[in-house]
């Protein structure tokens, strides 16, 4: 199978994450470079594509936990101080210079708080999918320093999204910083945020 080389980003998603960008060149199947939004849109390809990736992002695993560790953030769904990764990729690759995006997602290394994260971002690349929302490379790295760094973390004055009490220890959206009183709230309200969220973040990035 012909492979050619793409280049991987390895961005976590904490406050400051884009100054952590970690690069690295990875074999890629040819066959799934230059498809177009309408066909990686597909569960065909996502299957392909995970499965490509796998190896890049098992060999990454230490390097980004390490990442994790030194940062002193905590983890997006409990909020206990972080000290392990889950890697979502999301594809590039139709892109005129083929790339794809690694979120790297601070968690405490529990297997319930990993699956959350995980669940939360998959939906998210799912809502991005289904709108067509195929940034370019310039626009992907302004986009995550709008997230990441320019927007305001949550704070204890700051309603819960879901119930509209001020939580004594916020949790937040992994992308729009939306802040929840914790796991409960944030999943009650997931089937009603995820339709907005990607809004959420383009206005904060304007």
């Amino acid at each position: 199978m012909a492979t050619t080389p793409v280049l991987h980003r390895f961005i976590p998603l904490i406050e400051g994450g884009q100054n952590l960008e970690q690069q690295a060149m990875f074999p890629i199947p040819t066959a799934l470079i230059h498809k177009g939004p309408s066909t990686e849109g597909s569960s065909k390809f996502r299957r392909e594509f995970i499965a490509a990736v796998k190896p890049a992002m098992e060999q990454s695993q230490e390097s980004c936990d390490a990442k994790i560790r030194g940062s002193s953030n905590t983890c997006l769904s409990c909020g206990r101080r972080a000290t392990a990764s889950k890697t979502v990729p999301m594809s590039q690759l139709s892109a005129p210079e083929p790339y794809i995006v690694v979120q790297v997602l601070p968690t405490c290394g529990g297997k319930e708080c990993g699956r959350h994260a995980l669940d939360m971002m998959n939906e998210i690349l799912k809502e991005d999918l289904r709108s067509g929302s195929f940034p370019t490379m310039d626009q992907d790295r302004g986009l995550s320093q709008q997230q990441i760094s320019s927007v305001p973390l949550p704070t204890p004055s700051r309603e819960c999204e879901a119930c509209g009490k001020i939580p004594e220890t916020p949790k937040a959206c992994p992308r729009c910083r939306i802040t929840y009183c914790g796991k409960e709230c944030q999943k009650d309200d997931w089937k009603a945020h995820k339709k907005v969220c990607a809004q959420i973040v383009q206005a904060q990035a304007s």
